[in-house]
Parts: structure tokens; sequence; C-alpha cells
């Protein structure tokens, strides 16, 4: 008499139960690992589009071309009007929830934007003609996380 070979029904069942015994006891650690690196996807996209965002701003404004009030035309809390030393008219300000430089879109995750004026004695500068220094900052959020970028830029073409 010939010997069949294989799985009875039985043993079948019993190896699906144990594999849903496993996968049910697994699942919160995937879930874990998978929030993990979503969370960690999400802060490199924060991270890399507010290095961008804050080199821009930095050599744009460390371009400025000269601190009178015929090249920087305004210094709000939140916005910046200035001449580089090409010439050319730049803007940033916050729109929604964009950092826009000259009406265009730099970062569309921003949740604030700030300017702050200092002359060459580290006092708070109101005029253009005593602005040495400007520290510039911004937060960024995605999702749950954010993160803030600050940096102090020194015009290049001040008389301080």
């Amino acid at each position: 008499m010939r010997k069949l070979r294989g799985f009875t029904l039985f043993e079948l069942i019993i190896v699906i139960v144990l594999i849903g015994i496993l996968s049910a006891s697994l699942a919160p650690f995937i879930r874990q690992a998978t929030n993990s690196a979503q969370q960690h996807y999400t802060m490199n996209n924060l991270l890399s589009q507010g290095r961008f965002a804050l080199l821009r701003i930095n050599h744009d404004i460390r371009n400025i071309r000269s601190n009178s009030t015929s090249d920087v035309s305004s210094m709000g809390a939140n916005s910046i009007s200035f001449n580089d030393i090409s010439g050319t008219a730049i803007t940033y300000n916050l729109s929604g929830s964009n950092i826009q430089r000259n009406g265009m879109n730099l970062v569309d995750t921003a949740t604030a934007l700030s300017f702050a004026y200092y002359d060459k004695t580290g006092a708070v500068s109101s005029s253009a003609s005593s602005l040495c220094y400007v520290k510039v900052s911004f937060t960024l959020q995605q999702n749950s996380l954010s993160k803030t970028f600050t940096n102090t830029v020194w015009l290049r073409n001040s008389t301080c």
C-alpha cells in the first residue's frame, strides 16, 4: 500500500491559527515602527524646507544694498522689503501658512515668521539708517511635528 504525503486539514488549521495569533501580537510593534518612520520622514521634510528657506532669506538680507530708507522700504514684525545689491526689490512675508518671497511661496507649512531689527549697539532699531543686523525666526509645522528656525544676519553693506 502506498503512503500519501501531505498535511491533514487539522494541521493546516493549527498553522493558520498560530500565524493569526503571531500577527495579532506583532501588529502593535509594526504599527509603532510605521508611525516612527512616518514621523522621521516628516521631520526630515521640515528640516529640508526650513534650511532652504533660512539660507535663502539669510542670503537675500545679507545682500541688502545699503541701510538707507531708499533700499530698506519696509521693516515689519513679520515682513521686510528691500533692494539687494543688484537693485532687485525683494519682499518676504507670511501669507496664511506660506512664507513668500516676492509673492512666490518659499515654504508652505509655516505657522510663524518674525523679523527683529537691531543697530550696532544691539538696541532695537526702528529706522533703516541705523540697521546693522536682522534676527529672522520662523516655525514650520506638519502633522503634529514643528520646528523653529532662527538666525542672525549681518548686513554686508551697512555702515556699522
